[in-house]
């Protein structure tokens, strides 16, 4: 009996070796705020971006939530884009009616 347990024990503990548990929790919000800073390198880099591993943040985290975390960040950061985006078309509307305004009053000037 004593041989099974200490068999079944170092079994369990080879294993656990193999597959890279350990016994810290990974953290979600730790391993998504690297991704996001990975990505804002990639993304200034353009095309010279170099294809990046996946942040240390990240190791004990699945690999469906960090899929899910990835497409958020590239979700997060898509919105901002069209923020951006927007803004910049909203303050280049509020330049040209100025511009018409201002254009209206020099020609109304006795």
């Amino acid at each position: 009996m004593r041989t099974r347990t200490t068999t079944a024990t170092l079994l369990a503990a080879a294993l656990l070796a193999l597959t890279g548990c350990s016994s810290t929790a990974a953290d979600p919000k730790a391993c998504k705020a690297a991704m996001a800073k990975d990505f804002s390198k990639a993304m200034a880099a353009g095309g010279k971006a170099e294809q990046a591993d996946r942040p240390d943040a990240c190791d004990g985290i699945d690999d469906a939530t960090a899929q899910r975390l990835a497409g958020e960040v590239a979700t997060e950061w898509a919105a901002g884009e069209k923020a951006a985006a927007d803004l910049e078309q909203d303050l280049a509307d509020l330049e040209a009616e100025i511009d018409d305004t201002l254009d209206g009053l020099e020609t109304s000037a006795p």
